[in-house]
């Protein structure tokens, strides 16, 4: 049997990958021999990897790692080797750890003679339920937890299973039984966009001194104004269209579902849009536009163009 298994969602894949692998494990006496096929520099060295073996055993399951991501000639060669095959006694388990080139023969070949199984990234409301079930086998947690933990980690079910193992560790060290917010906040670390929502606070509440300390923080982090501009831009954009909808009478789960956003920004929205006037955001959002204009134009440098920012604002 041909697999391949791969997609954006490396967490599952690799999932699926330890699942097949116990299957072989517990229904047959063969070897294992797993192969990074990006570190080869010819076919030649993959088939004579995946041989050494087979003088000592008639069968054995054979996962390759990143062939895709190998040199072209490699992947074009071996496919001939493998297509060209008439029996392969070996279980073969292809492994990517990014979606697949579909043009390429070897995966119209698995299409056709194999299995291939694709991973994509899980969508909010499966990406909740799956962190749901996560804590659950072993913890409460707080109702609004889940929000913030997907808003400080995104949809990285690798880095998410690693911090939920640490809060779970953390909350049952303390002989605890609940998961609440403040951990994920205590020990789960401030996010750029976490920040981004700071320095609007401080623009609210017109202390300028706290938005440029915020400004100078993110640089510092990020070295790159170009990045914080464009997150700050989007920021404002949120927070024009939320105020929009607000003042059209649209309720909250409207909103979620009308913009698509994820619902912990949209309740950071709500609350902050209320320092706000339409016309003072779309005054803010013009002038952060033309600072961003000014420095990709070279007219100002980065220190000084956010000194002159945040003097504005």
């Amino acid at each position: 049997m041909i697999y391949l298994l791969g997609g954006e969602n490396v967490y599952e894949s690799l999932k699926r990958l330890d699942e097949l692998k116990q299957d072989f494990e517990k229904s047959s006496d063969a070897t294992l021999r797993i192969i990074n096929a990006d570190e080869m520099e010819s076919y030649e060295e993959i088939l004579e990897s995946a041989e050494s073996l087979s003088l000592f055993y008639t069968k054995q399951l054979l996962i390759i790692k990143r062939l895709f991501s190998t040199k072209s000639h490699v992947v074009y060669e071996l496919s001939d080797y493998i297509i060209s095959k008439k029996n392969i006694n070996d279980d073969i388990i292809f492994w990517e750890d990014k979606p697949f080139d579909k043009r390429k023969r070897l995966f119209k070949y698995i299409k056709q003679k194999g299995i291939v199984e694709e991973f994509p990234v899980l969508r909010y409301t499966k990406l909740k339920s799956w962190i749901s079930s996560y804590i659950k086998k072993q913890i409460d947690f707080d109702s609004h937890v889940i929000d913030l933990i997907l808003l400080k980690i995104g949809n990285d079910q690798m880095q998410m299973a690693l911090t939920l193992d640490n809060l779970i560790t953390l909350v049952k060290s303390e002989n605890r039984k609940k998961l609440i917010e403040d951990d994920v906040r205590k020990f789960v670390a401030k996010t750029a966009e976490e920040s981004i929502w700071d320095f609007i606070d401080s623009i609210g509440e017109y202390d300028k001194a706290k938005a440029l300390r915020i400004i100078e923080d993110l640089l510092f982090e990020k070295k790159d104004f170009v990045i914080i501009a464009a997150m700050l831009a989007r920021q404002f954009r949120i927070l024009v269209m939320v105020k929009y909808l607000l003042e059209k009478g649209t309720d909250y789960s409207d909103i979620i579902n009308i913009l698509k956003l994820h619902p912990f920004v949209v309740r950071k929205a709500i609350a902050h849009s209320k320092n706000f006037s339409m016309e003072r955001l779309k005054k803010l959002y013009e002038k952060l536009v033309k600072t961003d204009l000014a420095v990709k134009e070279g007219r100002f440098d980065e220190k000084l163009a956010l000194d002159l920012l945040i003097a504005a604002l």
